[in-house]
């Protein structure tokens, strides 16, 4: 019998909430133990029920939550250091250890390199490119300087990196790492969760939310961000008003524009609702009431290194057509033929495109039965078992 491999996971998230990286992590490691991988997790999360999907964790502190961004934070500095002393401990323990934070990868070095452990780095995104993208003072600058030394030197001493998109990767590659060192693995889909609902079962959840039969549902579900672009949907919709009265925008989610968008909905009291952040369950109930699902974002920095939501993959296991802004990491929308890209800030072709997706069922039901067929070839245990090859690669001594 194959000897099961045991890995240290970094998780320095609360995985009790319902966000994009911490659902990335359940899923992985769920179905990771399928693939002969028994998994440690390492979170700040104080709710059991929250780890029940792995094999065993340890609890760190709330302090490596309470982040700064100036790095001065007497809480996250005695975080780092407990988290030191614990993989210290752990280390020993298990085969290999995997991290999605360059501080937390730092923080194993030495417990790795004293226990002969290597160390696997998953890349979501490029804080220092983050920074960048919302602040463009003089202090900013200088921790973009600071940041990209300490991603650098964290991506060099990782065995393996595993990218979320083809845009890190050449971001990566761009800064001396060495191109068979990154294996690009995008974000999956649970397709068990997200899947159609009968037309039956369509109507009793338009009724529970308040929403008619003939009504056209077109919505957001993600992170209200800074570079979220829900704007230029509110622009144009006074212009679909008056071709589809019976036009209803939903926004499904929480952040910084919150406010904002509360803001411009109170406009179109009777049109657009803000629902708020909404746990899984019912983001499937919101996507499958919806005729279109959307995917906008105005943030041209953040190009460079593209994009891997969730909520596209989520979408299109439910048969929704998508329109999204045309950044890397979303060409195939276009290429598979399930929905349509737009330009940054183009309202006119936005506008275009949902009238043309909302005055044609037959189309949406077409693009929707593609989106599924392309969802299944993306689920969460297909992205585990690429994981799961890049582990027992740096196990047996060679890059994936």
């Amino acid at each position: 019998m194959k000897k099961r491999v045991r890995l240290l996971y970094l998780a320095l998230l609360d995985i009790s909430k319902e966000i994009g990286g911490t659902i990335h992590i359940r899923e992985v490691v769920t179905n990771l133990s399928s693939f002969g991988i028994d998994t440690t997790l390492i979170t700040p999360s104080s709710k059991r029920t929250a780890h029940s999907f792995a094999r065993r964790y340890i609890r760190l502190s709330d302090n490596l939550r309470k982040r700064s961004k100036f790095f001065t934070s007497l809480f996250f500095i005695i975080g780092i250091v407990k988290l030191f002393f614990i993989l210290l401990f752990e280390a020993p323990k298990h085969d290999i250890i995997y991290t999605r934070n360059h501080f937390a990868l730092i923080s194993a070095l030495i417990p790795a390199w004293v226990f002969g452990k290597k160390i696997i780095y998953e890349v979501n995104g490029i804080p220092s490119e983050e920074i960048k993208s919302t602040d463009r003072g003089i202090i900013s600058h200088l921790f973009v300087l600071g940041f990209r030394l300490v991603e650098k030197f964290a991506a060099r001493k990782a065995c393996h990196i595993i990218a979320v998109t083809e845009g890190i990767k050449q971001k990566l590659i761009s800064r001396g790492i060495e191109e068979k060192k990154i294996t690009v693995i995008r974000n999956g889909v649970n397709t068990s969760l997200f899947k159609p609902y009968s037309g039956k079962r369509i109507l009793e959840f338009r009724k529970k939310y308040g929403f008619k039969e003939t009504d056209r549902i077109i919505t957001f579900v993600g992170n209200l961000a800074p570079w979220t672009n829900l704007e230029m949907v509110f622009d144009i919709l006074p212009e679909l008003l008056l071709r589809f009265h019976n036009l209803r925008f939903v926004i499904a989610g929480d952040g910084e524009k919150f406010k904002a968008y509360k803001s411009y909905a109170a406009v179109f009291p009777n049109n657009a609702f803000l629902l708020g952040h909404l746990p899984q369950k019912k983001v499937v109930e919101i996507v499958n009431i919806s005729n279109v699902c959307l995917a906008l974002v105005e943030n041209r920095r953040m190009e460079a290194i593209g994009l891997s939501p969730l909520k596209l993959l989520e979408y299109l296991a439910c048969r929704k057509p998508t329109i999204a802004t045309r950044v890397k990491g979303y060409e195939f929308i276009e290429k598979e033929g399930v929905g349509y890209l737009v330009g940054f800030g183009d309202r006119e072709r936005l506008k275009e495109k949902l009238i043309s997706l909302l005055s044609q069922p037959n189309l949406c039901k077409e693009m929707g039965e593609r989106g599924r067929k392309l969802a299944e070839k993306n689920s969460w245990k297909q992205v585990s078992e690429r994981v799961s090859k890049v582990i027992q690669s740096c196990l047996c001594g060679y890059s994936s």
